[in-house]
């Protein structure tokens, strides 16, 4: 069986996705969190970009944007929460697409949809990205003083919370496995059978009582 990227990139003419981390980003969340800060930059320029000639001035319902290619709005939204309190987001000048983070690219605001961009995660095979979960939880230990793979519990970490750690470190990392051997399954078919281990074909999905239990808690 040939490799999946064959299929993607041939015959699909599959153009991967860029990444969020290259382009620069407005974040509504962050740019309305202090009113009185919006307020002292209404109805001036609240944001600029050299490179572009980018100006974008701040109105009580959109951005006004200009730049050398022309100019256009960036529609803003205001939703009201059911405990109380705003939040504010963007619509996409190219799709209206209600988005909290909108991508510059060539001095236009698109969201991530139109710019086909994603994150670094969704980038990511299934195994590698269970392989990325438990680096990131062994380092969260090892920062504290303990070891994942010997189980020493960090000092001062409660032996309930670095149980549940320990539960969700070998959870993923059967995940992984099991992500594993299915890659290799698809990559190269039954040659790999002899090579696989059955034991982690099936991963226990009880594991998962952590889940349950932090949400009852």
């Amino acid at each position: 069986m040939a490799h999946w990227g064959w299929f993607w990139r041939i015959k699909k003419q599959y153009t991967p996705k860029g990444l969020c981390t290259h382009f620069m980003e407005i974040d509504s969340y962050a740019i309305f969190r202090f009113k009185q800060s919006v307020d002292a930059c209404m109805g001036k320029v609240a944001l600029e970009v050299p490179v572009y000639g980018l100006k974008a001035t701040l109105l009580p319902d959109r951005y006004s944007v200009q730049y050398d290619g022309g100019t256009y709005n960036i529609p803003i939204e205001k939703l009201h929460c059911n405990y109380g309190g705003v939040r504010y987001y963007f619509h996409c000048p190219k799709c209206s697409r209600r988005m909290r983070i909108l991508y510059c690219s060539e001095g236009l605001f698109q969201c991530r949809k139109c710019l086909n961009i994603g994150y670094y995660s969704q980038r990511l095979r299934p195994s590698e990205r269970y392989l990325v979960m438990c680096s990131t939880m062994r380092q969260y230990i090892k920062l504290r003083g303990g070891d994942l793979d010997r189980g020493v519990r960090p000092f001062r970490m409660h032996k309930k919370h670095f149980s549940r750690i320990v539960g969700w470190y070998r959870y993923r990392d059967d995940k992984y496995r099991q992500a594993v051997q299915r890659e290799l399954r698809q990559w190269y078919g039954a040659k790999a059978e002899p090579y696989l281990d059955e034991i982690f074909d099936y991963v226990d999905e009880s594991k998962s009582w952590q889940r349950h239990r932090r949400r009852s808690a």
